[in-house]
Order: C-alpha cells, then structure tokens, then sequence
C-alpha cells in the first residue's frame, strides 16, 4: 500500500503537460533571479507560493496522509508557509531573490541545476538500466529456475 501510493502521486504529476510546466517555472524563475525584472520577486514569489500550497494539499493532505496521518500536519504547515509566501512576497514585496558570486549564491545555484537537470537525467538513466537488467537477468533465472524445479 505505501508505495503504491507514491507510484500514484508521481505517474499522476509526471504526465508530460505538468512535469514541463512545472519545470519551466522554474528555470524561468532562475532566469529572472539572474536578469532581475521588476517583476520578478512577485513572480518567483507566486510560484513559490503554487508550490507550496500544492505541496501541501496535494501530496501531503490528498496522498500522502493516506499513508501517515502526521502527513495532515505537515500539509497544514505547508498551506501556512504558501500562505505566507504569498503574503510577505506577492502582496507586501519584502522577499526578493538575488544572485551573487558568494558561496550561498553558488551552492543554491548547484542545487537547482541538480534539481532540474542532473537528477531527471540520472532517473532516466536508472529507468533505462534497470530495464535493460530486468531483460537481461530474468530469462537467467527463469533458466535456474527450470532446472532447479
């Protein structure tokens, strides 16, 4: 039961439309945190905001809590955060985003290059090379299998 619940929540946010969307929010986000648009706090704000309330409603509350009832509480948390968000950084405009050359700024911007590029990449090549082993070693075993049978 638990991970079949994982396996509904990603085959259900990793059809085509919503895994390019949400990625595409957020390299253009990157994008405007580098170029630095007037309107890009509130904008990085409000996907900041999307997300966390979708964190909180849709995997916590709808998935996950099926599984673990303190799920409940941390998707509360999570609405309250996207709240706040919302709050601080699209209404009052006191949460800005900026890249520099210090070691945060590098380190952030490692991690969000992992995020978008290296660990898909590396999914897909798991993908891949776990089914080609299963192509592989199966017939193998079917093969031992026989005989020991």
């Amino acid at each position: 039961m638990q991970f079949s619940i994982f396996r509904i929540y990603f085959k259900e946010v990793k059809k085509g439309f919503e895994k390019m969307l949400l990625n595409a929010l957020a390299v253009f986000s990157v994008f405007l945190i580098i170029k630095k648009f007037s309107f890009a706090d509130k904008f990085i704000n409000s996907v900041l905001t999307f997300l966390w309330l979708w964190m909180g409603i849709v995997y916590h509350i709808i998935f996950f809590s099926k599984i673990n009832p303190a799920a409940n509480i941390f998707g509360i948390i999570f609405i309250l955060q996207g709240i706040l968000f919302f709050y601080f950084g699209v209404i009052r405009g006191h949460l800005t985003y900026t890249f520099s050359n210090s070691y945060s700024s590098i380190a952030g911007f490692i991690f969000i290059l992992f995020a978008l590029f290296i660990y898909p990449s590396l999914e897909l090549f798991l993908i891949i090379f776990i089914q080609t082993i299963q192509l592989l070693v199966y017939p193998v075993l079917q093969l031992f299998h026989s005989f020991l049978v």
